[in-house]
C-alpha cells in the first residue's frame, strides 16, 4: 500500500484523495473545487507515508495554508 501511495498518491504539496472512475485525481491541485481533502492528509501520515523525505510535514502544512 505504501508504494501504491508513494507512486501514485501524491500530487506535488499534498496527498491525493483518490481516482475518480475516469481515472482522474480527485484531491489535486488541478481540480477547481475540492483540491485538497484533509482526511488524505491525516491518514497518510498516521501510516507513516512521508515520515522519510519530508512530504508527511509539507501535507500538513498544505492543509493549514488551506
Amino acid at each position: 500500500m505504501r508504494e501504491a501511495v508513494d507512486e501514485h498518491g501524491w500530487d506535488g504539496e499534498w496527498f491525493l484523495r483518490a481516482y475518480d472512475a475516469s481515472g482522474r485525481p480527485v484531491g489535486s491541485a488541478q481540480n477547481a473545487e475540492g483540491r485538497i481533502y484533509i482526511e488524505s492528509q491525516g491518514w497518510c501520515v498516521l501510516g507513516g507515508a512521508g515520515l522519510e523525505d519530508g512530504r508527511a510535514q509539507r501535507a500538513l502544512d498544505s492543509v493549514n495554508a488551506r
